[in-house]
């Protein structure tokens, strides 16, 4: 075996650190998106079943690197959901439009505004 054929350590830690990330998002989706249960018996249905719920990840994980501060990238749904999606809010109808009024006590303020600015900014229609 020439020195070459050797496996050195990092090529070995960078080949296994990938499978350790996929195992990752595997517990993410089973934690806080529906995988933990597969709906249908029939092969055709899981398999549209699980792409729409990997799109829905994609889709999540794209708009936390767009629209949040980077401080939140690497959270989860299931951290998220309290700070951004379970907001109590209002709909109000003013002389502008729409809008939604929020308490004065939000969990972070800063973080809730960069995220409907970004969103907005990136708003296709």
């Amino acid at each position: 075996m020439s020195w070459r054929a050797r496996p050195w350590p990092i090529a070995v830690y960078r080949f296994y650190n990938d499978r350790a990330a996929v195992e990752l998002i595997i517990r993410e989706l089973r934690a806080d998106y529906p995988l933990a249960k597969i709906p249908t018996g029939q092969f055709a249905a899981n398999e549209a079943y699980f792409h729409l719920l990997l799109f829905g990840y994609n889709l999540m994980n794209w708009w936390k690197r767009l629209c949040l501060p980077p401080a939140y990238h690497t959270m989860t749904l299931g951290t998220l959901r309290p700070r951004f999606f379970w907001l109590p809010a209002e709909v109000v109808r003013l002389s502008q439009g729409l809008t939604l009024r929020f308490p004065p006590a939000l969990p972070d303020p800063a973080a809730i505004q960069h995220a409907f600015d970004r969103t907005d900014y990136l708003r296709i229609w």
